[in-house]
């Protein structure tokens, strides 16, 4: 096993191993049911508004000004990603491996930062940022199918 799969095993496991000691199973259970309801009620308009808007701006590159929708979409993207990396930010800083405990294993340094980059890729709030701009950009790739790559 390399050194960065076992760092990422790591990282998985103590996550799981934490929901499960301070939730308990029937815990852990209603907390899958709360977040797949809010998944259902907040995310699902907020990526269908966001298909939306990438389908208007697709729609409009044909035309004749096309640079102010595409400002404006621009800016709004840009919006949403900051305002992600904050929140992505203050949430992880807990759910970080402890640097100091693994620098007494053998592991590389740039090891260790590929495993932490790993881990913060896995988080709800990268992964929801994702999603909503890849269905952002669907829609813009649906609104004007010969600008797609």
């Amino acid at each position: 096993m390399t050194p960065f799969r076992a760092l990422a095993v790591v990282h998985l496991q103590s996550t799981w191993n934490r929901l499960r000691k301070q939730m308990g199973t029937k815990g852990l259970i209603a907390f899958i049911i709360f977040m797949a309801a809010i998944a259902v009620s907040s995310l699902l308009p907020m990526l269908i508004g966001l298909g939306a808007v990438g389908y208007f701006v697709g729609a409009q590159l044909g035309d004749k000004d096309p640079e102010r929708s595409i400002a404006l979409a621009a800016f709004g993207f840009t919006l949403l990603t900051l305002f992600a990396g904050l929140l992505g930010g203050i949430s992880s800083g807990s759910r970080q491996l402890p640097w100091e405990t693994l620098r007494v294993f053998p592991v590389r340094d740039r090891t260790l930062f590929g495993a932490e980059l790993f881990a913060g890729a896995g988080e709800a709030i990268t992964l929801v940022e994702l999603t909503a701009l890849f269905v952002a950009c669907l829609g813009a790739a649906i609104g004007a199918p010969s600008a797609a790559p």
